[in-house]
């Protein structure tokens, strides 16, 4: 089985937009690492230019990327797309942190380019949002008893401390949700969560 473990930064946070909204997220990095059981065997990480949008300040706070460093390093987004579409149709599993927002970003940037998001993210992929895992082991819980999301430093400091991941580099992200990924199910914690559910 291959696994691939997912990052996108991107220009803002989705507000109910719907995909094929002009102002909806737009990716401005991209990280991947595949994996299979004889380890890892491909990593890819890029800024993506983002001429018809700029990174808002939030983004920018969440993962500082600006837009001049997005334009000025960045592949055309079309062909970040290609490297993510290509990793996807060989991988089984896919893992991010924030995967539907991740996915949403990719949908609508598949839209925006011709795509069509259903034949690259297929229905019969294994998908792990590890926020939700680490959220539920974590415990963080605000004053009405609802989970608090983990940020994934809390969330690597508690569950792979040993790891030496920043996950303040965008790039260095997909490798921390792989650490996380592989140390969550050595310990039967995904397997017996997905069960659950």
């Amino acid at each position: 089985m291959i696994t691939l473990a997912l990052n996108v930064a991107a220009t803002g946070v989705n507000r109910g937009l719907s995909m094929d909204d002009p102002q909806h997220p737009r990716p401005v990095a991209l990280g991947i690492v595949q994996w299979d059981a004889n380890g890892t065997f491909a990593e890819y990480r890029s800024y993506i230019r983002q001429e018809e949008s700029s990174v808002s300040a939030t983004a920018e706070k969440s993962h500082g990327i600006t837009s001049r460093i997005a334009n000025s390093r960045g592949l055309p987004e079309r062909i970040a797309l290609a490297w993510l579409t290509n990793a996807l149709s060989l991988s089984s599993r896919v893992v991010a942190w924030d995967l539907d927002f991740d996915l949403n970003v990719i949908r609508s940037a598949l839209l925006r380019h011709g795509g069509n998001p259903a034949e690259h993210i297929r229905p019969l992929l294994t998908l792990t949002s590890l926020v939700d895992h680490c959220s539920i082991i974590i415990g963080k819980q605000d004053e009405n008893g609802a989970y608090v999301p983990p940020t994934m430093q809390e969330a690597l400091t508690a569950i792979a401390p040993e790891s030496g991941i920043d996950p303040a580099d965008p790039h260095a992200r997909a490798d921390a949700c792989r650490v996380l990924y592989e140390t969550l199910c050595t310990k039967g914690l995904i397997e017996g969560m997905e069960q659950a559910a």
